[in-house]
C-alpha cells in the first residue's frame, strides 16, 4: 500500500511540474506578444532572384540574451526549414510551424555563433540573423547542412552578404 501512495504521489508531482512548465510556456508567449506584432509570413510581390537551401531553424531570441527563446508567434519550436533570399529579404519556411519572412530593411546583421539555447556546435556553425520587429532586437538562428550552402545563400543575399561578419 505504501508503494502505491508514494507512486501516486510523485505522479501527482511529476504532473504537477508540467503543468507549471505549460502556464510558464504560455505567459512568456502573452508577454512576447505584447513587445511585438507577428512577423510576416510571406512577401506580397515574392522574392525575385532567389537561391534556397534546407537548414534547421535552432531558434529565435531576444537580441543579446542568446538563452531568452523568443515563444510568441510559433517561434519557439525547433526544426527543419528551408531558407529563401532574393532582392526582397529572407523567407524562412519551417516544417510544421508559421514561416518567418524578414525584410531586407528588417535586417540589421548577420554574424556566425558557436552556440544557443541547448545547441553547440563546431566554431561559426551557426548563422544568427539579426533583425528588428517593431523596435524589438531579435536573432534568428539557423544552422545550414553544409558550408558549401552557407556560403552561396549568404552571397546571393545582398543584405546578409553585406553584413556577415
Amino acid at each position: 500500500m505504501a508503494k502505491l501512495i508514494t507512486s501516486l504521489l510523485l505522479a501527482a508531482i511529476f504532473v504537477g511540474l508540467i503543468l507549471l512548465a505549460a502556464k510558464a510556456w504560455r505567459v512568456r508567449r502573452r508577454e512576447q506578444a505584447v513587445l511585438f506584432g507577428a512577423p510576416a509570413e510571406s512577401f506580397a510581390a515574392g522574392l525575385k532572384g532567389s537561391e534556397s537551401a534546407k537548414v534547421q531553424y535552432v531558434a529565435t531570441t531576444i537580441a543579446g540574451e542568446p538563452l531568452n527563446r523568443v515563444t510568441a508567434y510559433g517561434l519557439g519550436f525547433r526544426g527543419r526549414a528551408t531558407v529563401t533570399v532574393g532582392d526582397a529579404g529572407v523567407l524562412i519556411e519551417r516544417t510544421g510551424e508559421r514561416s518567418l519572412a524578414l525584410l531586407n530593411s528588417q535586417v540589421t546583421g548577420t554574424n556566425f555563433t558557436q552556440a544557443v539555447i541547448g545547441r553547440a556546435v563546431e566554431k561559426d556553425g551557426l548563422v544568427a540573423i539579426n533583425w528588428n520587429q517593431d523596435q524589438t532586437e531579435l536573432t534568428t538562428v539557423l544552422r545550414f547542412n553544409s558550408a558549401a550552402d552557407r556560403n552561396r545563400i549568404l552571397q546571393a543575399s545582398p543584405v546578409l552578404s553585406r553584413k556577415a561578419i
